[in-house]
């Protein structure tokens, strides 16, 4: 699990690396929107519990292709 931190916009990119497929997955928030909640689910995910965590946030990438063909 890696974050990446744009400090300037307040985007926070979280690499997963096989956790929720055996492939690399990343999500992308706003700095704002991580709060206490998002963290637990976070832990939950980390423990194996859910993956609520996983539906929190867009996928990193897909927003922008959308919008480069459009």
């Amino acid at each position: 699990m890696l974050f990446r931190v744009d400090y300037q916009t307040g985007q926070v990119t979280v690499i997963l690396v096989n956790v929720d497929r055996f492939e690399r997955t990343t999500l992308a928030f706003h700095s704002t929107e991580i709060d206490e909640p998002v963290l637990e689910d976070l832990v939950r995910l980390m423990l194996g519990e859910n993956d609520a965590f996983l539906r929190r946030a867009p996928l990193a990438g897909i927003h922008d292709a959308a919008r480069a063909r459009g």
